[in-house]
């Protein structure tokens, strides 16, 4: 058993101690060494929880019991006096087919480090199983007896002590009934309410600035072609008015003389041999007669009897 726990131990950065108790000798047992309980009982002194108390819950736990953090002197620590949790977890299917218990202590600092919070400010944060206070961390000169936490169904409350307003936020836990509660002074919540703002209100600035300033230098960068154009046509100039009015001119005797051109070309006779070949071959007459008339028109000595069918 010891050389089972011992990877356990060497590994295990969260609880301090683990011991493995079984009724059936009355020992505990750790990676290091086994002793009866009577012994280890001498062995640790917890600061609220008497010997005798402690071997009680061992001998008899049938579910989770927790010890509250407390002041814990052993020379199975290290010889150190260390404010601790302690958990007896009973071993079995059930209470009834328990076959011992698990005991292992965690120092108050662990919960310290996990306590650590991004407000910056001052505040007491708890863990509590019903109306016990397991661990803690307080900076304010608030007692747990002071504290107002929320009721059920709600997560957070606001109440008066010492002549000034607090707030209680309150998160139930996953197992076992815990309950983390957090109180802060509603000062400092303004506070950092009325800092964020601020910060947002910089941003949002500091983003209107650099838009007005994108906006500035498009407007400018699209502006130049612009005038020049709007210069060109500016109808205070006559020599660039009477230039247009040249240009405008010219383009319309141009189109004028297209049009013309192409209808010379229309009416010129080989213009006209090449429509009717491309008829012909097109089969776009309806009778040999039209085809020899068409011809005729055009100075070809197509015969009709050229296309009869016998």
């Amino acid at each position: 058993l010891q050389l089972q726990l011992i990877p356990y131990t060497a590994t295990n950065s969260f609880c301090d101690q683990l011991y493995l108790y079984f009724p059936e000798d009355d020992r505990l047992y750790s990676s290091s060494a086994s002793m009866t309980l009577d012994r280890f009982s001498r062995m640790t002194q917890f600061e609220q929880t008497p010997a005798e108390d402690l071997a009680g819950l061992l001998r008899t736990a049938d579910r989770l019991t927790v010890l509250p953090a407390q002041r814990v002197v052993s020379n199975l620590i290290d010889g150190a006096d260390s404010r601790m949790v302690g958990f007896i977890l009973p071993l079995g299917a059930s209470p009834a087919r328990s076959k011992g218990s698990v005991f292992f202590l965690i120092k108050e600092s662990v919960y310290r480090d996990m306590f650590a919070d991004a407000i910056d400010t001052d505040l007491n944060t708890y863990i509590r199983m019903g109306d016990q206070v397991i661990a803690s961390a307080e900076d304010l000169p608030l007692s747990p007896a002071d504290m107002e936490t929320a009721p059920d169904g709600e997560y957070s409350r606001v109440f008066s002590r010492n002549n000034d307003s607090w707030l209680s936020v309150s998160r139930p836990g996953r197992s076992w009934g815990m309950r983390y509660d957090t109180v802060l002074r509603m000062a400092d919540v303004r506070a950092a309410i009325r800092s964020s703002l601020g910060q947002l209100l910089l941003f949002l600035m500091s983003l209107l600035l650099v838009s007005v300033l994108l906006i500035l230098w498009v407007a400018r960068h699209h502006a130049k072609p612009i005038e020049a154009i709007s210069g060109l046509l500016a109808p205070e100039d006559d020599t660039r008015k009477d230039e247009l009015t040249r240009i405008s001119t010219g383009i319309r005797h141009l189109t004028r003389a297209n049009s013309e051109l192409s209808s010379r070309l229309d009416e010129s006779l080989p213009m006209q041999r090449h429509d009717f070949v491309l008829r012909f071959f097109k089969g776009r007459f309806a009778s040999p007669a039209d085809t020899a008339g068409a011809a005729g028109r055009l100075g070809s000595g197509i015969r009709e009897q050229a296309f009869s069918p016998t």
